[in-house]
């Protein structure tokens, strides 16, 4: 989506309702009544481990040693020296992230997702734009992607945030990078286990992300699957158009409303 700015505070998440998108995109599909607008399926848990099962996983191993048990483990298997976990060998700084200048305003986005500190990233090329609100001002600032995400990718195609987890994770082409938001370095850090190649079982290769009624979507184009990014394993799989009729093809951000199926934010505009 081509974008008009100027470098004035960021304005994001503007809203478009489908009725609108549907009279004025002629690519679009008629808008079904509310009531025909099916909702994405909610996986049980005995159906979800059978998946991981069947991918090859153990369900039951998820659960995080504390550091108090990795520091035991380390101790029984060596007691002379220290063994150093797996999660300090990942790229992980602990000071924040070198700032770029601004510089000249993006006239196009690849992706845009809202953290769970409460800022919204919005990706362009090797950048990525930070925006918050303090003592009631807009913020903003700038970053190379590999900077404020340390072992991520140099480019984004998509992103998205889980709200329960608070986990973010980049897709460029069929890799996923989850990471946690470390409040003390004031920077992303990469998960255990991360990067991952999307498994081969799915076919798609995501030009969208979003979260949508507690689920983590990935788009790609006429198609979607619900993707758990932790198993990387598709968890369910339909026509794009059924589920969210009059989307639009360059939506880069969406978010269920509590009366409505239809309704979209769009975090694409700056001034």
């Amino acid at each position: 989506m081509t974008i008009q700015c100027q470098m004035k505070p960021f304005l994001i998440l503007l809203l478009l309702s489908c009725a609108y998108l549907t009279s004025s995109t002629s690519d679009l599909h008629r808008r079904p009544e509310p009531d025909t607008v099916p909702s994405l399926p909610h996986i049980g848990r005995t159906e979800k481990w059978k998946m991981i099962r069947e991918s090859g996983q153990d369900p039951t191993h998820r659960r995080r040693a504390s550091k108090g048990e990795r520091t035991d483990r380390s101790r029984r298997l060596a007691p002379w020296r220290r063994i150093r976990p797996l999660d300090e060998l990942l790229p992980r700084p602990n000071r924040p992230p070198r700032a770029l200048s601004i510089g000249n305003c993006p006239k196009k986005f690849d992706a845009v997702t809202r953290g769970s500190n409460g800022r919204t990233y919005l990706f362009a090329g090797e950048r990525v734009y930070q925006s918050w609100m303090e003592d009631g001002l807009n913020q903003k600032a700038s970053f190379a992607i590999t900077e404020m995400f340390a072992g991520g990718p140099h480019r984004v195609s998509a992103v998205s945030t889980n709200s329960r987890s608070g986990v973010t994770t980049l897709y460029y082409g069929r890799s996923s990078y989850r990471f946690r938001w470390n409040e003390e370095a004031q920077r992303f850090h990469i998960a255990r286990n991360s990067p991952k190649q999307l498994n081969q079982n799915i076919t798609v290769t995501p030009s969208s992300a979003f979260e949508w009624d507690g689920h983590q979507v990935l788009l790609d184009g006429p198609v979607f699957i619900t993707y758990d990014a932790y198993w990387n394993i598709e968890t369910f799989k339909s026509q794009t158009l059924t589920y969210f009729p009059g989307i639009p093809r360059d939506v880069k951000i969406a978010k269920k409303k509590e009366l409505s199926v239809n309704h979209f934010e769009i975090g694409m505009k700056m001034e």
